[in-house]
């Protein structure tokens, strides 16, 4: 069976959290950054999927540092009780990683669908001067509400323990754990299942010379990001499962 030393493990919580911050920034910086891109509203949504994915890697870069020194200092052994654990930074920047790059992943794809399938209506909407963005702050405020729901469950575990490191799987009681779990593989399934006939409308769109080339451009791109991100970073919560971070 595969394992890896705990330390090992926190120093890969690190780097991994490390590599996707530095590139989702790098995405985000061009995407928000007045004057360098010349239609940037219509990529406003997956800047938003960016900035979801820095929370979640940042998550997992504090958790590694947070970890490590723990290890290191000999306290490894200590306990805290769940809400304390709950109320860890990195663990709030976790509830919200998962809620938001789920919603945001959802959000991406349905864009997508209103882009191939009804193109003006797209472009009228996108170029709202603050469409995208209420949409980026109606998936916040959705996120807080769903951990203001959390934290009222999870005040109740004053006086239950668990280990120092307070990995997240353990820190939710197992109906929360449970919600924030099925959400998210509910809602990036949905996400995959919607990209379908994207990918059947925009093959018809290449086949017409006549069609905007950057549509059909933008939606591969994300396409691709979608499927190759859908069993990779967006599926951490299964290795957490599994015992293998």
């Amino acid at each position: 069976m595969f394992h890896i030393s705990e330390e090992m493990g926190f120093i890969l919580y690190i780097i991994e959290g490390s590599v996707i911050v530095s590139i989702n920034l790098a995405v985000i910086f061009v995407v928000f950054c007045p004057h360098l891109l010349r239609d940037r509203k219509a990529l406003v949504l997956l800047g938003g999927l960016c900035a979801s994915d820095t929370v979640n890697a940042a998550a997992y870069l504090m958790a590694g540092i947070s970890r490590l020194i723990v290890l290191r200092s000999g306290q490894g052994g200590q306990e805290l009780s769940r809400y304390d654990c709950f109320v860890q930074p990195h663990n709030i920047m976790f509830y919200y990683g998962y809620q938001l790059t789920s919603i945001m992943t959802m959000v991406v794809s349905f864009d997508r669908v209103l882009a191939v399938f009804f193109p003006v209506k797209h472009i009228w909407f996108t170029m709202g001067r603050f469409n995208t963005y209420f949409i980026l702050l109606g998936a916040f405020a959705l996120c807080s509400l769903s951990f203001g729901g959390a934290f009222l469950i999870q005040s109740n575990d004053r006086q239950v323990f668990i280990n120092i490191y307070c990995y997240f799987i353990f820190t939710l009681q197992r109906d929360v754990w449970d919600f924030v779990l099925l959400f998210r593989v509910v809602t990036i399934s949905a996400s995959v299942i919607v990209y379908l006939p994207i990918c059947w409308r925009v093959r018809l769109l290449v086949k017409k010379s006549n069609q905007p080339k950057k549509l059909v451009k933008i939606t591969t791109t994300i396409g691709e990001e979608l499927f190759f991100g859908y069993p990779n970073f967006r599926s951490i919560p299964l290795l957490d499962i599994f015992g293998i971070f």
